[in-house]
């Protein structure tokens, strides 16, 4: 019996002590020396091209892109082909040295990808099983968070973040006259990280179109504890899109924005 009131007591003590102790906080892991979240990129130069930009002056002929990618369809499918032209367009020169003929490590099955300093979203449409759908005639989309997203979620907690820093700037705004448009009547959105990809399903061919780069997103609303996470995002770049100088980027964006919600 004495010997029993032993065990007990130290179980107690053990347990009181464990009770006393903080938390463990996990150390947070690195990310591989070839990870995209350990990159940087210059996203204004990537969606609206280079301009005699230092931070890409090299001889790279993958770097010679003065056009930029917004509204346009790219030349594969996948993600992986994106992460590594978009590497290769947009990350600062050491790094493309450092990382030279490397496979860049990255997420194919989320949809979502943060790099460094900024974030990718990745969004199916004209599909049973993906509700998202552009609003406002094109002007805003909806992108729904993983099963295991949460608010709390260190990527989606990112994500409001950028979201909420994206904000448009025009010229009109720089000298005073506040009227939302410049002269041309469009919007330089400016400090957005957010980029949204998109690649609309063809059921006639039961297969997907390359992804298309529709620009920047501002952060608009979220439903906080809703499961999948729903959210609303502004397209910042919609001017550009509606009035580029490319017809096939006009049409790229006036096909896709018209998908609608399958039910």
């Amino acid at each position: 019996e004495a010997f029993a009131a032993s065990i007990e007591k130290d179980a107690v003590s053990i347990g009181v002590t464990r009770k006393q102790r903080p938390p463990r906080n996990k150390p947070s892991c690195a990310p591989a020396a070839n990870s995209v979240r350990s990159i940087d990129l210059d996203i204004k130069a990537l969606i609206l091209g280079m301009e005699n930009n230092d931070n890409n002056s090299d001889n790279n002929s993958d770097n010679n892109n003065n056009n930029g990618l917004l509204g346009r369809m790219m030349e594969h499918a996948g993600k992986e082909h994106i992460i590594h032209h978009s590497f290769s367009l947009a990350a600062p020169v050491t790094d493309r040295q450092r990382l030279s003929n490397t496979k860049l490590s990255f997420n194919k099955y989320s949809g979502v990808q943060d790099w460094n300093n900024a974030i990718f979203l990745w969004v199916n449409l004209n599909t049973g099983d993906s509700p998202n759908e552009f609003l406002e005639g094109g002007r805003q989309i909806t992108w729904f968070g993983g099963s295991r997203m949460r608010d709390d979620s260190p990527v989606i907690v990112k994500l409001v973040k950028f979201g909420k820093e994206g904000r448009m700037v025009t010229k009109k705004d720089d000298e005073g006259g506040g009227d939302g448009t410049s002269d041309s009547g469009t919007s330089d959105c400016v400090s957005s990280n957010i980029v949204l990809w998109c690649r609309r399903h063809q059921p006639e061919i039961k297969k997907f179109t390359p992804y298309v780069c529709f620009g920047r997103l501002g952060y608009r609303s979220h439903v906080i504890g809703s499961n999948p996470l729903s959210f609303v995002w502004d397209l910042l770049d919609y001017d550009g899109l509606k009035c580029h100088g490319d017809l096939a980027v006009r049409e790229n964006f006036e096909l896709f924005s018209k998908c609608e919600k399958m039910v």
